[in-house]
Formats: C-alpha cells, structure tokens, sequence
C-alpha cells in the first residue's frame, strides 16, 4: 500500500528580523509533520492562502487532513459573543480551515474509504485531526 498524503494546515508569521523584516512566511510546527512521519504518511504543508480555488486544488492532492490551529475561533461564527479571555482572532484564517473542513467532508463522503494504515487506529474512513477544536467523524471498524 502506497503512503498517504497527509495535509495540514499551514499558518503565516510575519518575521520581525533577520535578513527580510516584515517578510510573511508560512509553516506548520515540526509536532505536525514528525507524528504524520512516524505513523507511516507524508506530510504535505497546505499554505495558508485566502484563493478558495487554490485551496479547493491542495486538498486534491492529499488523503488526509490536520487543521493545525493557531488563533482562536472568531465566536461569531457560531452566533455567540466573544468571552473577556478571547485571544487573537484571524477571519481569514478561519475561512481558510473552515473550507478545508468543508471540503474534506465532501471527499471523505465521495472518494475516500481507506486510511487504516494508522497502526493504533482500526477505522477505515477519511481522517480528519483537528487541532483547534474537535468534531465526530464517522469510524466504520475493521471486520
């Protein structure tokens, strides 16, 4: 059986020196990329972008989605007010990671049936590992 490509969900930072001041860069925490390494996939970094066609394109190229997080939830988002110990929001950050969301659903549900290579886990169905907050995703088990 071939690796699976694993996204995950890339975030920007702003570098405050070095030779490119003000320079935007994109990453993901090495944590992300050595546990997709470790359980047997390749990692492949989804830089954050605010095109929804590019970002429908990158998750063509992957088996299995990790939203990394960062930033809080803009609360509105699910019709509540923020809280007094809400940290730094970012709206496009979260349109980004909602459409991946969005369209990893809808390939778990067409085209994606086997990612049992993960050896602790006896699920056969599209994996979704998220990391900003945490969702039910449908689990048949093995025979």
């Amino acid at each position: 059986m071939d690796k699976p490509i694993i996204g995950i969900s890339g975030s920007e930072i702003i570098d405050e020196g070095g030779m490119f001041p003000g320079y935007r860069r994109s990453y993901v925490n090495e944590d992300y990329v050595d546990s997709v390494v470790k359980n047997g996939g390749i990692p492949f970094i989804i830089p954050f972008t605010e095109n929804d066609e590019v970002i429908k394109e990158q998750l063509d190229h992957v088996q299995g989605l990790i939203l990394s997080g960062g930033h809080d939830v803009d609360p509105h988002l699910y019709n509540e007010e923020p809280l007094q110990k809400l940290g730094t929001t970012w709206p496009e950050r979260d349109h980004f990671d909602m459409l991946l969301l969005k369209l990893a659903e809808e390939k778990r549900n067409t085209s994606i049936r086997d990612l049992s290579w993960f050896p602790n886990h006896k699920c056969v169905s599209w994996r979704l590992i998220i990391s900003r907050f945490v969702i039910s995703t449908r689990c048949d088990v093995k025979a």
